[in-house]
């Protein structure tokens, strides 16, 4: 009977320990998907600045290559 009580409070213990262990992984990958949902909403706003700047990227060109092309009139003389 001491015997059985005993292995029954290690069996115990150790499921306690493995409660805690478990418990302490859920919080961490729960901080885990906090942070990469935040993430998420930086990405979709990149996303979008990105899209406004490829829709001007021509513009951008041409005045470039005018600026360029204006001072490389000069560098000449």
């Amino acid at each position: 009977m001491q015997q059985e009580f005993q292995q029954l409070v290690t069996e115990l213990t150790k499921t306690e320990e493995e409660q805690k262990t478990v418990k302490n992984k859920v919080e961490k990958s729960d901080a885990l998907v906090k942070n990469l949902s935040s993430e998420l909403t930086r990405w979709e706003r990149s996303s979008l600045n990105f899209k406004d700047d490829m829709a001007s990227l021509a513009g951008d060109v041409l005045l470039s290559s005018g600026i360029l092309t204006y001072i490389g009139f000069f560098d000449h003389y």
